[in-house]
């Protein structure tokens, strides 16, 4: 069984990457600057936001970093340092892959002025995902007021479109429901990238022979590239890559949620 699923996948892939080029040119040709936010799964190495990006026509700005997590994006959003004015002034849409297992819309953590937020290590993951939300549409609003910005005089500054994602397959199921929550919270500026419904298999659906999961396949460093939820083991990091099976699904729904939700 294991091998008919890795030969459905390796072919799937094969056809996909054969016909990137074709897909890319069904997508709208459009011009636009798409800016990310994230850790290891969103780093440059995977390949899956610049290649979804290329996709649609648009540029990748990639700002994720392996081994941080929201705080440090709310952080650098408190002192002004997560993006230039210029490049709020000029990036379209902020995506925001920090997808660590924790609840990221406990609503009863939140506070109603986001400033009163104590911004520190060990801040709470739904507060430094309010923070980091709230603060990226007051400083897309606050171009309006910016004699220096395109959007200066433009009612409500810049248009706020934010992309929330889930991890890239089913296992986090603590991240996974949260932020479907948060999505709906936010659906007046965000949207949600399903990576987890849509990669192609499930957490539910292991394999019938050796009982193991099909995330394992998957992983970057095989069995040393793992993580136990509730006493199973998943793969943690997929294979990166431009040419890996996973990273080339993930760019194709990353596309597709661009598309359908934000025209382009």
């Amino acid at each position: 069984m294991l091998r008919v699923i890795r030969f459905i996948f390796a072919s799937a892939a094969l056809l996909f990457a054969s016909c990137r080029n074709d897909i890319a040119l069904t997508y709208s040709s459009a011009s636009g600057v798409v800016y990310m936010i994230g850790a290891s799964i969103a780093s440059p190495p995977n390949t899956w936001f610049e290649t979804g990006c290329g996709m649609l026509g648009v540029e990748a700005m990639n700002r994720a970093v392996s081994g941080t997590m929201p705080v440090d994006s709310a952080m650098a959003m408190a002192a002004g340092r997560e993006y230039t004015t210029v490049e709020l002034d000029d990036f379209d849409i902020f995506v925001i892959m920090h997808v660590h297992d924790m609840d990221v819309c406990d609503e009863s953590k939140l506070l109603d002025d986001y400033n009163d937020y104590v911004i520190e290590r060990n801040m709470d993951y739904s507060q430094a995902f309010d923070y980091i939300i709230r603060r990226y549409i007051d400083d897309c609003r606050a171009l309006e007021n910016n004699p220096k910005s395109k959007w200066y005089g433009v009612e409500g500054g810049k248009p706020v479109r934010i992309v929330l994602c889930t991890y890239w397959h089913d296992a986090r199921v603590v991240y996974n429901e949260s932020v479907r929550r948060l999505a709906e919270r936010w659906k007046e500026y965000a949207c949600l990238c399903e990576f987890d419904e849509n990669i192609g298999f499930s957490k539910d659906d292991p394999d019938s022979d050796t009982g193991e999961q099909i995330s394992l396949i998957y992983a970057q460093n095989g069995i040393n590239d793992t993580e136990v939820i509730d006493g199973v083991t998943y793969g943690w990091h997929p294979t990166r890559g431009e040419d890996a099976e996973i990273q080339l699904r993930m760019a194709e729904i990353f596309a597709d949620t661009l598309k359908d939700n934000y025209g382009l």
